[in-house]
């Protein structure tokens, strides 16, 4: 189809609405030219509401969705012809809703002390300019989360009640609540199909999917026992769900942080240090449980909602400190200085060397993270770190030329946004936290009731988790961790790399700029945690039997795509054992080499002509290394692909992007409003129109996921200086 014209996702809505509020006193205590004291208090707040509904192509999507289909069905359930028939669609299940309020609120205190001893006379002098700052920010924020499905909201009288409350059941949550059957057994929740072209047999996309209006539409559905098919009006619309919404999904925040930072120039700006701390102090609670909807089952309870769990808060803290130093340590040699003034190479060499300067940077960091723990439902430690950097600079005396070489060594430790924490929650997937079709949590709760159509259904949660061999508290928690994206793992992660940059004017009227960088990433210290859940949950999912069907649960299709062994294979064992063997190597899916070129040249370095000398034009070449986008087989094609090499990355190298602009200056109004026009291009080497681009790959090194990569883009500004 033609993915240049065509938009699958435009279905999709997002609004977001932002209102900010600042106010800040500023006030100088006193000023003399040896020192000075100045403070500022401030209150800002951040009100935002976001409505989100995502429909197509998103990541928390329940189950199999998304997928382009035929409808192959010639009549309907009920023996009527189907109009859809042969006609192309995308499948979607259950698709989610959201609305995301949170209100931020900040109280900040800081002032700044300068002593000037460059005043005074003598040796004091030479100690130099001092800055101290300290500050104190109190910050207070609410998140919270509603979420919807569209399902039918209209009484029909089937549609089964709580039966310890006598109240009506959810229509649309996913999974069990805390007493009585799932939400409504999961009739009125929806598979929809968004259609995308005719039936004249081609199957192909034909235009985007449209989102459809809530309101009455038919409604046809067969009754078990009689084998007749009932004809009814029934309502769609977007109903409340307790899924991701309050609970683990309402977060409250406060985050205290107290910091000083001193700056000092001595030896008239010989040594420059800046030295500075800062204290974190984070607490956080989550919504309350357990979470109601209201009577009817369709609308939000929120005073049970909204409310706060019981108990103290989540609390973590920590420093950050810094230690930089710059030295110039030739700026006030007498013999550099006249050397300098006397020109010629000798004298422009001195005068390099005359500004040429090194620096030093130590840094610890803290960074106080939202609560979350491990499968095992252990707190998962803050995210810190160490950074340091050094290297040093060179400018010309004439101010020409610049350069700076840059090395950096940082360590990320304890880091949730790697591979650790998506493996993490996907081993949750297998037998708790999915709707997969062969979720152990689901299907063992089907034979279990089948085998003792006695029990009530906390019997039969509870007999569930002893076959499952894992705690009804544990599981409960587990879901609930996974619904609030909560469940993550750590890894560390150390960065290596050396930058550096020449920045050249020959003329006033031209510069030039060059950047190359050599990086390399590695992990260590990968998901202890999530390995000990495998070994703990795989001797069960190998062995357990459904009852239902006396055959064994993990190598059982219960119709969808994959088995659970299929799925734990391809999702969770090849790329952890990749991850494993990894540790400690460079990263490939980071390009290890990097440059960029960019330069500017106006046009009246070579005319004075009144219009021509007004023009500048420019562009910039950008250039990486190859990176990976994912790795071949240790076995080959036809045999099946169990296993992953880490040694043969498969390659994948993005051509060199080339950008370009023109631009003219004039102005308007009498010559009084200074006027800059401009036109620019980026990717001017993408002369071929929309394309593909790799980011993933089978193991036979066949590429498995795209991205669009945009034609040439053109921008037009106009900018005025009023």
């Amino acid at each position: 189809y033609d993915y240049s014209k065509i938009n699958l996702a435009a279905l999709n809505r997002n609004t977001d609405e932002m209102k900010t509020t600042e106010v800040t006193l500023d006030q100088v205590v006193f000023d003399t030219p040896l020192q000075s004291l100045t403070a500022q208090v401030g209150f800002f707040r951040e009100d935002s509401k976001r409505y989100q509904r995502n429909i197509e192509g998103i990541a928390n999507s329940n189950g199999q969705s998304g997928q382009l289909l035929v409808d192959v069905n010639q009549r309907n359930l009920d023996g009527t012809p189907n109009p859809y028939f042969l006609r192309p669609y995308i499948g979607q299940d259950q698709p989610l809703t959201q609305f995301l309020p949170a209100k931020w609120d900040t109280y900040r205190v800081q002032a700044n002390y300068k002593l000037d001893l460059t005043q005074l006379k003598g040796i004091w002098k030479w100690l130099g300019v001092h800055n101290l700052t300290g500050y104190d920010e109190y910050k207070y924020q609410i998140n919270r989360r509603y979420s919807y499905k569209d399902a039918l909201t209209g009484p029909e009288p089937w549609i089964p009640v709580d039966p310890v409350t006598g109240l009506a059941l959810s229509r649309a949550n996913q999974g069990a609540i805390s007493h009585g059957p799932s939400a409504a057994l999961g009739i009125t929740r929806g598979y929809f199909r968004y259609y995308v072209g005719n039936n004249s047999g081609t199957g192909q996309i034909q235009y985007a999917p449209t989102d459809f209006k809530y309101g009455n539409y038919p409604f046809v559905w067969g009754d078990a026992t009689t084998g007749v098919f009932n004809r009814s009006q029934a309502g769609l619309s977007q109903v409340a769900i307790t899924d991701s919404t309050g609970g683990s999904s309402n977060l409250k925040t406060i985050l205290k942080t107290y910091g000083v930072l001193l700056q000092s120039h001595f030896f008239d700006d010989m040594l420059v240090s800046t030295i500075g701390e800062r204290e974190d102090k984070q607490y956080q609670k989550n919504g309350a449980t357990p979470q109601l909807l209201g009577a009817d089952g369709i609308s939000f309870n929120y005073p049970s909602i909204n409310g706060w769990s019981v108990g103290d808060y989540h609390f973590n803290s920590g420093k950050t400190t810094q230690v930089g130093y710059v030295v110039r340590p030739f700026k006030d040699i007498p013999w550099l200085q006249r050397g300098s003034r006397q020109g010629g190479v000798v004298g422009y060499l001195e005068g390099m060397l005359l500004n040429t300067s090194a620096f030093l940077n130590n840094s610890n960091s803290f960074i106080p993270a939202n609560f979350a723990t491990n499968v095992f439902l252990q707190p998962l430690p803050n995210p810190y770190g160490t950074d340091k950097e050094y290297g040093f600079e060179v400018q010309s005396p004439d101010g020409k030329l610049d350069f700076r070489l840059q090395h950096y060594e940082t360590t990320a430790f304890a880091a949730r946004n790697g591979d650790a924490g998506t493996i993490a929650q996907r081993v949750t997937r297998i037998d708790i936290t999915s709707s997969a079709r062969f979720l152990l949590w689901n299907q063992a709760q089907d034979w279990v009731q089948n085998t003792h159509p006695s029990f009530t259904t906390t019997q039969v949660q509870t007999e569930v988790a002893n076959e499952m061999g894992l705690p009804l508290d544990t599981i409960l928690a587990v879901q609930a961790g996974f619904n609030a994206g909560s469940i993550s793992s750590t890894n560390d992660i150390n960065a290596v790399g050396t930058t550096a940059v020449l920045n050249y004017n020959p003329t006033p009227y031209w510069t030039l700029q060059a950047q190359f960088t050599n990086a390399r990433a590695t992990n260590s210290n990968v998901s202890g945690d999530t390995q000990a859940w495998i070994a703990q949950r795989l001797p069960i999912w190998t062995s357990i039997i459904d009852q239902n069907t006396g055959q064994l649960w993990w190598t059982h299709n219960y119709g969808g795509s994959q088995t659970a062994e299929q799925n734990y294979g391809t999702f969770v064992q090849a790329p952890f054992s990749i991850i494993q063997q990894t540790q400690g190597k460079s990263n490939p899916q980071y390009p290890a080499y990097a440059a960029n070129f960019l330069t500017s040249l106006r046009l009246a370095q070579f005319t004075a002509n009144p219009i021509l000398s007004k023009f500048t034009i420019g562009g910039a070449i950008r250039w990486s290394s190859a990176s990976s986008i994912g790795y071949y087989g240790l076995q080959q094609l036809p045999a099946v692909i169990t296993e992953l090499d880490p040694n043969k990355p498969i390659w994948y190298r993005p051509p060199a992007g080339v950008d370009a602009f023109i631009s003219y200056n004039t102005r308007f109004w009498g010559g009084k409003v200074p006027t800059r026009i401009q036109l620019n291009a980026r990717d001017l080497e993408n002369n071929h129109g929309t394309y593909l681009q790799p980011v993933a790959a089978f193991p036979d090194g066949t590429p498995t996921a795209y991205r669009l990569v945009d034609p040439t883009y053109w921008a037009l500004t106009v900018s005025f200086d009023l």
